[in-house]
């Protein structure tokens, strides 16, 4: 609840036009939260960084000019500048990677970079539910790809397999109930596009799967109950040559709906 709420407190600081009032409600929803979380000693960097933006907001009613939290300027020229990029490329570039070296081991300094770049994806009130599963030793690797269908001839190879899921205890209500899978979509994307900047090759194992095998990983692994997993991605170095599914994409108008 305190996510949610500083979360409305930042989106209504960032609009350029706002109503002289705007966010009493949920400044007043996120004093109170504060103040039980502080009543039960629930102190971490997610209260510390509410109490910053709830003050912040305080200010801005009052017409202060102190340093803002919550917020911040930027310029087109500063987005147009770091974005300029051969997206083309980049994009058409990532393949499903099925034949890794595993004579060059991937480190874990390499996926902790590509976890910190995903972690700039988009969630719903900030909630940044992901969760990022990695399994490195080779019984943590087996006992993932025994229970994954579509690894078999490659799997193997992998350096590391991750387990990306959504903590869905981050969720409030019957209407969030999709939520930790579209999370976790979101952030596997991102996740894969971030190894493959770092040069790496990846493949998304699906996990379409029923309740008991579900219920198989997670014992396995001892993952938490309440983490909605939403899929695996092996992960390996590149070798010198690469098979790769031709895959032909539909064109862009197969694929648009104008209303």
């Amino acid at each position: 609840m305190i996510s949610i709420e500083y979360h409305r407190l930042e989106k209504g600081l960032s609009h350029v036009q706002r109503r002289a009032s705007f966010g009493a409600d949920a400044a007043q929803r996120l004093e109170d939260a504060l103040g039980e979380a502080h009543a039960r000693g629930l102190g971490t960097p997610i209260t510390a960084y509410a109490g910053e933006v709830l003050a912040s907001y305080q200010r801005e009613l009052k017409g202060s000019d102190a340093p803002t939290v919550g917020w911040r300027t930027l310029t087109r020229d500063n987005v147009l500048s770091a974005s300029s990029i051969d997206a083309r490329a980049f994009f058409t570039s990532r393949h499903s990677i099925r034949c890794f070296d595993p004579s060059q081991p991937v480190s874990i300094d390499r996926i902790r970079e590509s976890i910190s770049l995903a972690s700039h994806t988009p969630s719903v009130c900030n909630r940044q539910t992901w969760r990022v599963l990695i399994c490195q030793s080779d019984q943590a690797k087996q006992a993932a790809l025994a229970l994954q269908n579509g690894n078999q001839g490659f799997g193997h190879l992998a350096s590391h397999v991750l387990i990306v899921a959504s903590d869905r205890s981050c969720f409030a209500s019957i209407g969030e109930r999709n939520q930790p899978w579209i999370e976790g979509g979101l952030f596997a994307m991102s996740l894969v596009y971030a190894l493959h900047a770092q040069g790496l090759g990846t493949c998304c194992l699906n996990w379409s799967v029923d309740n008991q095998r579900d219920a198989e990983l997670k014992k396995a692994l001892n993952i938490p109950a309440s983490y909605a997993i939403a899929m695996m991605i092996a992960v390996g170095s590149l070798p010198p040559e690469i098979a790769v599914a031709e895959s032909r994409r539909l064109v862009a108008d197969d694929l648009m709906e104008l209303r």
